[in-house]
């Protein structure tokens, strides 16, 4: 009994029936539309995208206990206003623990200071390239389209990221913790939640996306496609193992 309304400039909107004739409508991820911060708001309620570049460190400095104040520091222009608000996961020197921290002032392209969500134990306070950062915030965009399929909540498309699926864990549409970056040592498996982006010879943005019986169907602003699977293991859409292009005929 939940209904969900995305938009690509605006956090999703959860709607839930919370008695035969009563519903409740509240923002999803972020807690209101006055970017009020709370220091109960999931962790794990975006993906995260890992840092994948060896020259772009983070650097902290403040308390790392819950509740702490930090100041982040990039090495690189990566912050704008619209940060606030955003959630930054790091890791401890080996890799083993994770914390979180939000951020809640910006100051320039390289810093911004936030409120530590979780305690960054055993982070280090120097440069770091052990980070990383949700997919979905106001200075990233948001989904513009969702589903349900195989017992998964599934978004797709945003201003950042115009061609991606992303999908819950099995049974559980709340869960988007992607497993090798927030529960580090952790296998893989097909359950659990991932995301997909179509190897297609030029980014669709993708404009919906609907749950079938069998496959997932992906509109898109070049073609249509049919998703066959969601699987938190690696798939391999640019051999068509997943994901086929509709044929269309004229008559």
């Amino acid at each position: 009994n939940v209904l969900f309304i995305t938009h690509e400039n605006f956090p999703p909107i959860l709607i839930r029936r919370i008695d035969k004739n009563q519903f409740a409508c509240s923002h999803w991820y972020v807690r209101d539309e006055n970017n009020n911060l709370t220091r109960d708001d999931f962790n794990d309620a975006a993906p995260y995208r890992q840092n994948t570049d060896a020259n772009h460190t983070l650097t902290l400095s403040g308390t790392l206990t819950l509740g702490g104040a930090v100041t982040v520091t990039s090495n690189v222009s990566m912050f704008t206003a619209k940060y606030i608000g955003s959630y930054i996961a790091l890791k401890d020197t080996a890799g083993a623990n994770l914390g979180y921290m939000q951020v809640t002032a910006y100051t320039s392209g390289t810093i911004v200071t936030g409120v530590v969500t979780q305690a960054l134990t055993g982070v280090s306070t120097t440069a770091t390239t052990q980070w990383a950062e949700a997919y979905w915030s106001h200075d990233k965009g948001w989904p513009r389209a969702c589903t349900f399929a195989e017992g998964r909540l599934v978004f797709a498309g945003s201003p950042s990221y115009p061609d991606a699926i992303w999908f819950t864990q099995v049974d559980d549409i709340f869960e988007w913790s992607n497993t090798a970056i927030l529960d580090p040592g952790t296998s893989i498996v097909e359950s659990d939640p991932g995301i997909i982006f179509p190897a297609t010879r030029e980014i669709n943005e993708i404009t919906w996306i609907q749950g079938g019986n069998r496959n997932v169907l992906v509109g898109t602003r070049g073609a249509e496609y049919s998703l066959s699977r969601l699987s938190g293991l690696p798939i391999d859409v640019a051999t068509g193992e997943a994901m086929t292009k509709f044929a269309m005929q004229s008559s």
